[in-house]
């Protein structure tokens, strides 16, 4: 043993018990074992669902505690008596493995593990960080910096330095450097990417790239333009604004003060993790009165795992206000003409009929009617021929009707000296035509001349075929409601409508109810933010905002008014913050707020700038042979320092390019739209002009690789002599003192 080792050795027996101990429990391996098992710990908290950790703990509790206590009568019996230990130790295992049973139905009648069942640790409400950013995080670095401080204290205290221990020295030394150099990487790790289009089509020298994790909310008023990042978003977790769990006030940063002023103010109230924006309708109290309402739509509403349907019914568009059904129908009327309701609810038997009036000669009267039918007006002189009932559902194409259906009888007409044809609508009477012969007229066809229908005779067209179900607003500025039911084969039905659901058909042993959810006495088309159910979610772009919204809540004070003016805008998440990026409802809100005028607002990512320019010259892909699968593609870069000065270099599919600490990969590029015969048009130079315009740049850093390769490779180096050269050495010199001892015996 060394004089230096010896020292140390003395210098442990000089302190104090308490301390010596302490010293040795804080140098020993047992402190290097707790801190890497920590380690390992905190690598499980990451991959490991908590409800899965939660289960297993438990489980593992159940078998753990009655082994031990049967492990321990086995040990205390079965020293005289060796057959009863081993009984004892059999019964524990047995009720060991009996009491995980009821253990895991108890956990799965809990609502904690349902809920945490697949929910990693990073992801809850309160901490929400990625998997870096999570290993990143203090207590990581908190118990990789013990675990250095250990390796450094044992190594000098409790290992030898010399030549023998050259490997167990090279490999602490390695881990020491590894673990340094992870804690850098973590701290320091830049990630994202950029979009460059080629220099023929206008590209321009870019320097900008977007952070792949930090979001950002980005404002744009007059010549002004302003970036927010929002470090404080959440990730993971959907919060509804009505549930009032996440507020983020804009307004009182500096930085918008300077931009857009101290009388706007701007609220993130909620966040949405995982969503898409649908146009729906919405009351609006600024809006002009325009009646609609929300109905559900529930088959069996009793059942457990009944759904609600919703669907919103707007009484000034004919295509908006019907629900039309194989076997019922539902259409909102507001402040319909009495003489429309009584036609509606004549009675009759039969699945179709005729309401008609003669005004000049008073009469009125309500037919039942067939195909094929010819019926005699009395002794009005009229007779009516049915032609046709045409099928339910018949698209509409009139202006103002679009999109909307309807149920037709087409009827042959005649008083005795003319006979004309007419086209009768059942839910759309405004839309009833006349066609008289015109044999005169050859670019009539044969259905003849189409005219507004003759006020001679009044024909209103009834289909009862299905059931109809009217939900009436009486009055324009009320907001009472009645419901009017017509089934076939039964006398029309009105009643006061309410929230109370109410059957539209049965079908065997399925019911279909319909039921009132909300007035709209205001209502306005707007955007409507749903959640998308988690099955129906992709997990790698959970977490990564492609499918987050925000919405912004917009206020200020009017001069002379009490009641500030307020406006709430959803955003839904931009790969870039570019209106020519833009897709669907992904794209730039304009909002014109009063005394301020235009604000252009965008939900994106970061913006960081590089310390050099980037211009793409060109964009190559590279397909198999006979294929349009790529083998490689590649970006050829120009590259402008600060100072002006270039230089060149290309960016492959599997070979980045390095540039002053910056790593450029090639990650994406515009495939066009390979379904469209134009998307392989080229020019005269022989480029694509409607693909490969632009590449996608992976843009990222890795401060501290080189230093965790260099700990790696001195570990790889120490551990060969640790294990095997350091045994062969003591070998040998064990050897060599047996042979020294050998020959001063027989000297």
């Amino acid at each position: 043993m060394s004089l230096k080792y010896q020292r140390i050795k003395q210098r442990d027996l000089n302190l104090p018990l308490p301390l010596r101990w302490l010293t040795r429990a804080f140098s020993s391996i047992t402190m290097a074992i707790c801190l890497l098992l920590s380690v390992v710990a905190y690598g499980t908290l990451a991959s490991v669902p908590m409800g899965l950790l939660g289960q297993g703990a438990l489980l593992g509790l159940g078998f753990i505690i009655p082994l031990a206590i049967g492990t321990g009568l086995a040990w205390w019996l079965g020293r005289s008596h060796a057959y009863l230990g081993l009984s004892f130790m059999g019964i524990a295992l047995l009720l060991g493995s009996i009491a995980t049973i009821p253990i895991n139905q108890w956990v799965h009648q809990i609502a904690w593990f349902e809920q945490y069942r697949a929910l990693v640790f990073y992801r809850l409400p309160s901490i929400e960080m990625t998997e870096l950013e999570f290993y990143s995080w203090w207590p990581m670095k908190l118990i990789l910096g013990l675990f250095v401080l250990n390796m450094i204290w044992a190594t000098f205290r409790r290992i030898e330095f010399c030549f023998l221990n050259i490997g167990v020295l090279t490999v602490h030394t390695g881990i020491v450097i590894l673990t340094i150099g992870s804690i850098l990487y973590g701290k320091a790790k830049v990630e994202g990417d950029m979009i460059l289009w080629r220099k023929d089509l206008g590209g321009k020298a870019e320097n900008i790239f977007y952070d792949a994790t930090t979001p950002a909310i980005y404002f744009t008023h007059k010549d002004m333009n302003l970036m927010l990042e929002l470090p404080e978003l959440p990730r993971y977790n959907d919060h509804p604004p009505e549930a009032g769990t996440f507020t983020l006030p804009l307004h009182e940063r500096t930085e918008f003060k300077q931009v857009l002023g101290n009388q706007l103010r701007a609220t993130i109230g909620g966040f949405l993790a995982y969503g898409e924006l649908v146009s729906d309708w919405m009351s609006h109290p600024q809006a002009p009165v325009n009646p609609a309402i929300r109905v559900g739509i529930t088959s069996n509403p009793d059942d457990d795992k009944a759904t609600l349907h919703e669907q919103v019914l707007i009484g000034s568009i004919p295509s908006k206000r019907v629900i039309n059904q194989q076997l019922w129908s539902v259409e909102f009327l507001v402040s319909p003409h009495k003489q429309r309701m009584a036609d509606l609810t004549e009675p009759f038997e039969g699945a179709h009929g005729l309401v008609v009036e003669i005004p000049h000669k008073k009469f009125r009267k309500v037919y039942p009617i067939k195909p094929n039918q010819t019926i005699t007006l009395d002794d009005t002189g009229y007779s009516i021929t049915v032609d046709d009932l045409g099928p339910y559902g018949m698209s509409i194409v009139t202006p103002g009707y679009k999109g909307a259906s309807d149920t037709r009888a087409m009827l042959s007409i005649t008083d005795g000296k003319r006979t004309f044809r007419r086209l009768a609508m059942h839910r759309y009477p405004k839309l009833t035509q006349d066609f008289v012969p015109a044999p005169d007229n050859p670019s009539v066809g044969p259905m003849g001349q189409r005219q507004a229908p003759s006020t001679d005779i009044k024909i209103t067209y009834l289909d009862r075929s299905v059931s109809q179900f009217w939900i009436i607003q009486p009055d324009l500025t009320k907001q009472d409601l009645t419901l009017t039911a017509c089934l076939p084969g039964q006398k029309p039905l009105t009643v006061p409508f309410a929230h109370d659901r109410f059957p539209v058909a049965i079908l065997g042993t399925q019911s279909i109810w319909l039921q009132l959810i909300e007035r709209l006495p205001h209502a306005r088309r707007t955007l409507k933010a749903v959640i998308t159910p988690k099955s129906k979610r992709k997990p790698n772009e959970e977490g990564t905002y492609l499918h987050g919204l925000i919405p912004i809540d917009l206020e200020i004070d009017l001069p002379g008014q009490t009641t500030p003016w307020r406006q709430r805008v959803w955003l839904a998440h931009m790969r870039y913050p570019n209106p020519e990026y833009a897709e669907g409802f992904n794209r730039p809100v304009t909002v014109h707020v009063p005394t301020l005028g235009k604000v252009e607002i965008s939900f994106s990512r970061q913006r960081i700038t590089l310390p050099f320019s980037l211009t793409l010259n060109e964009f190559d892909m590279i397909p198999y042979p006979g294929s349009t699968i790529p083998r490689d593609f590649y970006s050829d870069l120009t590259i402008t320092q600060p100072d002006g000065s270039t230089s060149t270099g290309q960016a492959h599919l599997n070979n980045p390019l390095v540039h002053q600490g910056m790593k450029l990969s090639q990650t994406g590029w515009d495939p066009g739209n390979p379904k469209d015969p134009r998307n392989k048009a080229r020019n005269d130079q022989g480029k694509f002009t409607n693909q490969q315009r632009y590449s996608i740049l992976g843009v990222g850093n890795n401060v501290g690789i080189h230093i965790i390769f260099m700990g790696s490779c001195l570990i790889v180096v120490g551990i060969p002599w640790a294990f095997y050269v350091k045994p062969m050495l003591i070998q040998r010199k064990k050897r060599l003192i047996q042979q020294q001892i050998a020959l001063e015996k027989t000297g």
